[in-house]
């Protein structure tokens, strides 16, 4: 049993409750009418309680620490003692706390729990640590290490060769037979998905062994010569990203992953089913690809499918397709992602200057006129800028910074840190919603080198995530509450809060980041892998595990922690690159003393290399590609002067470690009463 000695420092009236403060800031909470009159300021309480599995939690924003009271179950709560204060409220107290408990709490069972399970137990202990001086980042990077192999060795043992794991049924799934079940079939294709998306982390988390069994198992087992129809978005930032991501890994000294064995096989792979999307792109009168192909017939000509496409799904392909043609020395795939951009960016409205969401790839005409940061749109953005850096495209950069601008511009909600939903002509709101996908916004500004922006708005993000412990897919900021309540375990949170602390160096979010590990670990976890969030109010659970939270979420959590992991550490470039690129990617950011080395997050996660491969060097037949891409797409080539590339880009991308270094003096970051303001506008106190 636990004895507790409390003195009453304050009564505060709360309408309906009273609240008795402690002098250990604990708060006992009751109504008011039944609250004694003899408890007066000073009095000391001595009450006795049975420590439990159940824990009442009380979290202080401003302190940052959590005050546990425990008890042992729903109906056998120990007995309280007052020596000073009426049997009455002894009663009323106890009966209190009963419903409380009972209408809280939905893990209180009908039969006594004599211990707390070692996962809560553990998760209690780790939890308290987090925002006082025993925060150790060592753990945290070793429990994310955890989280992905516990996921990754179940997927191998009962879902593999399926492409996605159901982690509560402790089974695989592949494609639906129905061709109709677009919500599945989009993004599954029958080819081991899951397997390919977690190479890269892999090879990130130095699980060397590993990367190469399971590179030869894709090699060995997966073929795209199957009546499959998958989404062309979907395939290539997961599939052919993924494959590129580790051919490059692999064939680079630094990662440590040199196989003499290895005959780019991978690489082939990648060509082959990139080769099989690009009937796709077969010219429509708008030049917009066909949203879906079958990767053995091509266009599908069933009339389930339809011809409406996104923002998104066109936008956001050039990062694979260019970095495909550059590896192979192939100017065909680079074209038609650079040709369909083009044609994206040509159906702008241009009163707004703003695109839609949704669009017939036959007519060009808007079909939903939403525009945003969110679903549909997000990731046009983000590969604008990422473009320009990996292929070094001054003609992205300039189209890039007048799109997002614009886009900032007119999305910002008036008076709130955040961006809405608008429609693309006449700027009204179309939609009063955070979208869980804009998280992303963040970890662009990062890059874009919009540093003071990005905290703002990430610490937003982070007061909805303390709400219910994940991102609601979407969050009325009107009503406070989540219009569709569902958490798939998406990243962009994660990648903002990882790029945040690579750019800042200020230990705040990696606490941020060991909050959301907990949270993931308390909410997601069952028996053999991480589950969707149903319902974030609940903590309901859906059996699904998408791939990308092998290649993205558990990816970002342990670079988070991982200050020592090579993509931090500017000796992975090679001596004969290093001069090259000092001056052309000062903005992929690393630790706040020591800038980074080249490369880029895919969309889905995947690291892709900035080097002389991608970006144009003697070492393929860059000439061959250049011409017949500027031939027919207007394609210019950079200026390769340092000092030309120094004066055009110097004020977008200043190197956040020669810049913003006094953050590390601060330890929790300086967002402006006036985004506190917004917080709690958004979000509620």
């Amino acid at each position: 049993e636990l004895f507790m000695r409390v003195t009453v420092q304050r009564v505060v009236d709360q309408g309906t409750t009273a609240v008795l403060v402690t002098d250990d800031h604990i708060e006992l909470r009751f109504p008011v009418v039944l609250l004694p009159k003899s408890v007066i300021v000073g009095e000391i309480l001595d009450i006795t309680v049975t420590p439990t599995r159940s824990s009442i939690i009380s979290q202080t924003m401003s302190e940052m620490h959590y005050v546990f009271l425990k008890f042992e179950s729903c109906y056998s709560l120990a007995r309280c003692a007052a020596l000073r204060v009426s049997v009455r409220l002894i009663l009323l107290l106890y009966a209190f706390v009963l419903v409380s408990l009972a209408t809280t709490y939905t893990d209180c069972f009908p039969f006594p729990q004599d211990t707390i399970s070692p996962l809560e137990e553990h998760l209690n202990n780790a939890s308290q640590t987090i925002w006082n001086s025993k925060f150790n980042a060592t753990w945290f990077r070793e429990r994310a290490r955890k989280m992905f192999t516990f996921a990754y060795d179940n997927y191998m043992s009962v879902a593999f060769p399926q492409d996605e794991l159901d982690p509560i049924h402790c089974t695989g799934r592949s494609a639906d037979p129905n061709p109709a079940n677009l919500n599945i079939n989009d993004v599954l294709g029958n080819y081991s998905l899951t397997l390919i998306d977690a190479l890269s982390t892999l090879a990130v988390q130095g699980n060397y062994t590993e990367f190469w069994k399971a590179a030869n198992l894709a090699i060995r087992s997966i073929s795209f010569d199957q009546n499959t129809n998958v989404q062309v978005f979907e395939a290539t930032i997961r599939m052919l990203g993924g494959l590129l991501s580790a051919h490059t890994l692999a064939t680079h000294n630094g990662f440590q992953l040199f196989n003499p064995d290895y005959e780019n096989e991978l690489l082939l792979m990648a060509r082959d089913l990139a080769t099989r999307l690009l009937p796709a792109f077969d010219r429509t009168r708008t030049g917009l690809p066909y949203p879906r192909v079958n990767l053995r017939n091509g266009v599908p000509t069933e009339s389930v499918w339809r011809n409406d496409t996104n923002t998104a799904a066109v936008g956001t392909l050039l990062l694979e397709f260019g970095t495909l043609s550059r590896l192979v020395g192939d100017p065909t795939f680079e074209g038609v992602a650079r040709r369909a951009l083009a044609s994206l960016w040509g159906l702008r409205s241009k009163n707004t200057q703003l695109l839609g969401n949704t669009i017939d790839i036959h007519s060009g005409k808007w079909i939903n006129t939403m525009s945003g940061f969110g679903a549909g749109i997000d990731s046009f953005f983000e590969y604008l800028l990422k473009a320009s850096i990996l292929l070094l495209d001054n003609d992205l950069d300039e189209m890039f910074q007048f799109a997002f601008s614009n886009a900032k511009r007119h999305y910002k909600i008036k008076d709130l840190p955040l961006y809405g939903q608008i429609d693309m002509y006449t700027r009204q709101l179309a939609a009063p919603w955070i979208d869980s996908l804009q998280a992303f916004i963040p970890a662009l500004k990062v890059l874009a080198g919009d540093i003071r922006a990005a905290i703002a708005e990430h610490q937003v993000l982070f007061s909805i995530w303390r709400k219910y412990g994940a991102l609601p897919e979407r969050y009325n900021f009107y009503t406070k509450q989540p219009d569709v309540s569902f958490y798939p375990l998406r990243p962009e949170f994660i990648e903002s809060t990882y790029m945040l602390y690579r750019a800042t160096g200020n230990q705040y979010y990696q606490r941020v980041g060991a909050q959301v590990l907990i949270d993931l670990e308390r909410y997601a976890k069952v028996k053999c892998g991480y589950a969707t969030i149903h319902d974030v109010q609940t903590h309901s659970l859906e059996d699904r595990m998408e791939s990308f939270v092998f290649s993205e979420t558990f990816k970002y959590l342990f670079l988070l922690f991982d200050d020592a992991n090579f993509l931090h550490s500017s000796s992975m470039l090679q001596e004969s690159e290093a001069d090259h690129f000092d001056m052309y990617i000062p903005v992929i950011l690393q630790t706040h003393w020591s800038c980074a080395p080249p490369h880029v997050f895919t969309t889905e996660g995947h690291v892709l290399l900035v080097s002389s491969r991608t970006a144009c060097d003697s070492s393929i037949a860059c000439s061959s590609w250049q011409s017949a891409i500027a031939d027919e797409h207007r394609f210019t080539e950079p200026d390769l002067s340092p000092m030309m590339y120094s004066l055009t880009h110097g004020s977008n991308y200043t190197r956040i470690c020669e810049v913003l270094t006094w953050w590390e003096q601060l330890v929790l970051p300086a967002v402006g009463i006036d985004v506190v303001r917004g917080i709690l506008e958004i979000v509620g106190p």
